[in-house]
């Protein structure tokens, strides 16, 4: 599992923190040892929430875990639309070379996330129900769908836009181990600048930031935008912070 890691322990606005084993993110889960499923088991995962496309999860299946429930729905609202901005890794490193390069690429591709996405709206009815969780929520890299979907959980707990942004941007201390792994897997990029192979593994704030300008847009407050979007109200994110803060 790449880019794997807890939600837990991150500080909110009020003072208070994130409980540990409730939120957790990562990329793909295909292929996992028996080492991967016995740590799911352990962590007592009740329910996965992938983001990826029908064309990613069927080149990449994930690999079913008895006693979880996964749920996949796209995070590109429209799929052929979301293909052109998210996919594989080749797919953008190609598009690197044939349009903007993938910095215009992702920022668009935040903007359009989080408004009117029915996998987000699914990830936060889990986040509603405590029996549906600890949730593992994840995409291919874990960073980008991924990114934003976590974004959306901490807003919900009344984390800060700057902590939202330091958690997102932990995501690139496991990108040059990527990298790595990918040229030595697919010598074919070896010859491919390093640099660019950096954006496509790793985040930067300008892409979370595009997400975050499209609720500034589109809405008066982030409050707004979580009972907008979301169907909360104000009781609602108190009972919750209650019950997943500490």
């Amino acid at each position: 599992m790449i880019n794997f890691r807890d939600l837990g322990g991150i500080k909110t606005q009020d003072g208070r923190v994130v409980k540990k084993n409730l939120f957790y993110r990562s990329g793909s889960l295909e292929n996992l040892s028996e080492e991967d499923i016995a740590d799911m088991k352990k962590l007592k995962i009740r329910t996965v929430m992938d983001f990826r496309s029908d064309e990613e999860a069927k080149k990449h299946p994930t690999t079913m875990i008895e006693g979880i429930k996964d749920i996949r729905i796209s995070a590109m609202s429209l799929e052929g639309f979301g293909n052109s901005k998210f996919g594989s890794v080749e797919e953008m490193i190609e598009k690197m070379f044939n349009n903007n390069g993938v910095y215009n690429i992702l920022k668009e591709g935040y903007y359009d996330l989080p408004v009117n996405n029915k996998a987000y709206k699914e990830l936060v009815d889990i986040v509603k129900n405590k029996d549906r969780l600890p949730v593992l929520n994840h995409c291919s890299a874990g960073k980008d769908r991924t990114g934003v979907g976590s974004a959306i959980i901490l807003m919900i707990l009344g984390v800060s836009r700057e902590n939202i942004y330091a958690d997102y941007m932990k995501s690139n201390d496991f990108a040059q181990g990527e990298v790595d792994r990918f040229v030595k897997y697919k010598p074919e990029f070896k010859d491919v600048d390093r640099e660019k192979l950096n954006h496509v593994f790793g985040v930067n704030e300008d892409y979370i930031g595009a997400a975050f300008k499209r609720i500034d847009d589109d809405y008066v407050s982030v409050e707004d935008y979580l009972f907008v979007e979301f169907g909360l109200d104000r009781a609602q994110l108190s009972k919750l912070r209650n019950q997943y803060l500490e």
